[in-house]
């Protein structure tokens, strides 16, 4: 799922989106349809990242050479090993349904050949990590503040993930000295 082209259907179908603290604002309003109101409210911090993140840049809606525009690679091409860690990781470790784990494994499709590697030993870090409360992740924290990517989310505070993902996956175990659970 690609949140800038979504915007630019929703745009092209005469439609301005706006942010308004933790609303999206939409105009004309009351005219999308049911499944555009689900993909607004199914994406909603998606989508609010993707709009704050071209205001500051000075467009409406990035460019297609802001972000990739199709996944790397498809499910069929990922390493069977990275698709257990993370099917392993959603199930077992997060109690996420068959619809969360599929998302997460498409979502890994996006990742580059020469990242799997280091998505493989995360997620088996994580897995192995299990004393640590599944409550206690990045997500969890006010600091977490959302990107493009539906997984991943940066640190306020400054805390670097040393990731190739460039953030922290929001599910991530793990305790810092900057961590505070959000209010």
């Amino acid at each position: 799922m690609n949140i800038t082209h979504a915007l630019r259907q929703i745009a092209q179908a005469g439609f301005t989106l706006a942010v308004d603290g933790p609303d999206i604002i939409v105009n004309p309003p009351g005219k999308l349809s049911p499944e555009q109101k689900q993909f607004i409210r199914d994406h909603k911090r998606e989508i609010i990242a993707t709009l704050l993140e071209s205001s500051q840049a000075g467009s409406d809606i990035p460019s297609s050479n802001d972000h990739q525009a199709e996944p790397f690679v498809t499910i069929e091409q990922l390493p069977g090993r990275l698709i257990d860690a993370a099917t392993r990781l959603c199930s077992e470790l997060y109690g996420d349904g068959p619809e969360q784990v599929q998302s997460m494994v498409e979502d890994l499709c996006w990742n580059r050949p020469e990242d799997w590697g280091a998505l493989i030993e995360h997620f088996e870090g994580q897995l192995s990590s299990r004393s640590i409360s599944p409550s206690v992740t990045c997500e969890s924290c006010r600091h977490a503040v959302p990107t493009i990517h539906p997984a991943i989310v940066n640190c306020a505070a400054g805390v670097e993930s040393g990731a190739n993902t460039g953030g922290w996956w929001k599910y991530d175990l793990h305790l810092c000295d900057e961590r505070e659970v959000r209010p």
